[in-house]
């Protein structure tokens, strides 16, 4: 029993960082693409799904919704072939935030102008140091 209440004591006076409220990437609005336009679009794999990760491939920017807040970053590289102007991996940053998004797309018969994407990752940097994982799906569509 003394054991255990001495453990308590020192568990209590730890002083740990507190962790970000909330997601660390909002859901965005509703997006709307120009005529000529292709997007990725991304959304979360938890339930329900939100739509957190949307990128155009010119200008090659990410939208991303953190505190309120649309945020637009530029992308800073990538790798890989792309499809429909995205890459299998791409970097963008900004604004204190850095993002990689991996994606593995697949072009389908019967799918015009565009892409599924069933299997990505969003790994966000935020400037306080805190790293997030986000397992993603989506898709890539550009209007006609």
């Amino acid at each position: 029993m003394r054991l255990a209440s001495g453990l308590a004591a020192v568990l209590a006076s730890m002083t740990l960082a507190a962790a970000p409220a909330g997601a660390p990437l909002e859901e965005l609005p509703v997006q709307r693409l120009r005529a000529g336009e292709c997007a990725l679009f991304l959304w979360t794999r938890d339930t329900p799904a939100r739509r957190v990760f949307m990128a155009l491939q010119t200008p090659a920017v990410a939208r991303i919704q953190v505190g309120g807040k649309t945020l637009e970053l530029p992308r800073v590289s990538s790798e890989g072939q792309a499809v429909f102007g995205h890459y299998p991996v791409q970097r963008y940053a900004g604004s204190g935030h850095e993002l990689t998004v991996r994606i593995e797309t697949d072009v389908r018969s019967g799918l015009s102008a565009g892409a599924v994407a069933p299997n990505a990752t969003i790994e966000h940097r935020a400037a306080g140091g805190w790293e997030t994982v986000i397992p993603a799906a989506g898709l890539i569509g550009c209007q006609g």
